[in-house]
């Protein structure tokens, strides 16, 4: 009945534990403390890897490593090389070059009038006929240019032979094309190439001499040994007959039909 009866009275209304407690808990704990897990464990633990470890690959690695060709090469290329390397050229050159190497100039064998030659030393050289006819057939500009007149570049040998088959030039000499068939205008000079003094007067004369004068009309009459001159002078209708004229001191041949007008060419 005192004050410290109303104290524990009002402690028990509010809560309040008394000043000391019970010997024993109103409740007994479990076994085991609430700090082990709620269940047994399973067998395995959670933290123990699976038979195979996720390092290794899932699958198992080809046989060879892929650092490996995944196919065997193949003993022989897929591509053969050819033949010849690719600095060759793949198409072969033509026979004939598209750019053809610039002619070597051509020599003549020998200068001035010259007597008494071989055929076969002016052959034996790569020339051959051009033109050929007997001192009665008449000579004109216009057959001499077609004949032997396609090559300016080319080598002439301008003779006589005293028949046909003769092996012996008469009386020659070389030139070039574009010299000796080089149309002149006087009548009483010839102009000097090789050595020789040549004239090509249409509708006159063609020939050569062994010295500048000359006196052309249908031919040159001028009197020397080393003259060679032919009737170039027809169809003009003074010009009868229209052969010859002359080989060295051989005059008036132009109805002869054993001696022969001569040119032979090398291109």
């Amino acid at each position: 009945g005192g004050p410290s009866g109303l104290l524990v009275q009002f402690g028990a209304l509010i809560g309040c534990p008394s000043s000391s407690p019970t010997a024993n808990p109103t409740a007994i704990p479990s076994a085991s403390p609430t700090f082990n897990p709620t269940a047994a464990p399973t067998a395995s633990s959670t933290l123990i890897p699976t038979a195979n470890p996720s390092l290794k690959p899932t699958a198992t690695p080809f046989a060879s490593p892929t650092l490996n060709p995944t196919t065997t090469p193949s003993a022989n290329p897929t591509v053969n090389p050819s033949a010849s390397p690719t600095l060759n050229p793949i198409v072969s050159p033509s026979a004939s070059s598209t750019v053809k190497p610039i002619a070597t100039p051509i020599t003549l064998p020998s200068a001035g009038v010259l007597s008494n030659l071989a055929v076969s030393s002016v052959t034996s050289q790569g020339f051959s006929v051009c033109y050929q006819v007997p001192y009665s057939t008449p000579t004109t500009v216009s057959t001499i240019l077609t004949a032997c007149g396609g090559n300016p570049n080319a080598a002439l040998f301008v003779g006589s032979m005293q028949t046909a088959g003769s092996g012996v030039f008469h009386l020659g000499a070389f030139g070039m094309a574009s010299n000796v068939l080089t149309i002149t205008t006087s009548t009483s000079t010839a102009y000097l190439h090789n050595g020789v003094f040549w004239y090509f007067v249409d509708k006159q004369s063609f020939g050569f001499a062994d010295s500048a004068n000359v006196a052309l009309n249908a031919a040159d009459p001028t009197s020397g040994a080393y003259r060679l001159s032919w009737n170039a002078c027809y169809p003009n209708p003074g010009c009868t007959p229209p052969g010859g004229y002359r080989s060295g001191s051989n005059l008036l041949l132009n109805s002869d039909s054993n001696w022969q007008k001569v040119i032979y060419i090398k291109n």
